[in-house]
């Protein structure tokens, strides 16, 4: 069976929207930890203000952990909003920009990473299920995920599945992928 697809293919990346998601997933991190971990350092600051031994009222008490809790809160939103402009910015564009997805013959090369360089190279024939996914940021940022199912087990557990974020035209790129396992699967077989 002749071959009509060449013998490299590059999968185009939505390399905007996906820096926008990363972005905005990384302001959601930012902002939930710093602000759980300030309102939790806040409370502990007011609490060990007070004098040991005293009694205090149900309502001082709880003016008190309010202060601490809002104090703390402002604090680490304002950490967050730090982090976010030192690091969450220029880590999003490089994970973005980093990504490469190509097919090269019968394996999938998947490469990304900003400090630990992933590169994976799977064999068409380990992959047996392709799945478009997405979620309700992904689908506001405008992009989808493509998931690739192994039912390979190494060692008596099941391999992770592998994704394929923001890719261009997922449903179309999805169903090329299906297309050359299909047919590359039948040369095999012959």
């Amino acid at each position: 069976m002749a071959e009509h697809f060449p013998h490299t293919i590059p999968i185009e990346i939505d390399r905007a929207g996906y820096y926008r998601y990363l972005r905005i997933a990384s302001v959601i991190r930012w902002t939930f930890v710093c602000t759980v971990i300030g309102v939790g350092v806040g409370a502990l600051v007011c609490m060990n203000g007070e004098p040991a031994g005293e009694v205090m009222s149900h309502a001082d008490i709880r003016s008190l952990l309010l202060h601490g809790f809002g104090g703390g809160a402002l604090v680490g939103l304002l950490v967050a909003g730090l982090g976010y402009v030192v690091c969450g910015r220029t880590l999003a564009k490089r994970t973005a920009s980093a990504l490469e997805v190509t097919i090269e013959g019968p394996f999938l090369r998947i490469a990304d990473g900003v400090w630990t360089r992933c590169d994976r190279r799977l064999h068409f024939k380990t992959i047996d299920d392709y799945t478009c996914c997405q979620g309700p940021l992904m689908r506001w940022c405008g992009i989808s995920l493509i998931s690739l199912r192994r039912d390979l087990i190494a060692n008596g557990r099941a391999l992770p599945g592998i994704c394929i974020p923001a890719a261009k035209d997922p449903i179309r790129t999805r169903d090329l992928l299906s297309e050359i396992d299909r047919i590359r699967e039948g040369e095999q077989a012959a």
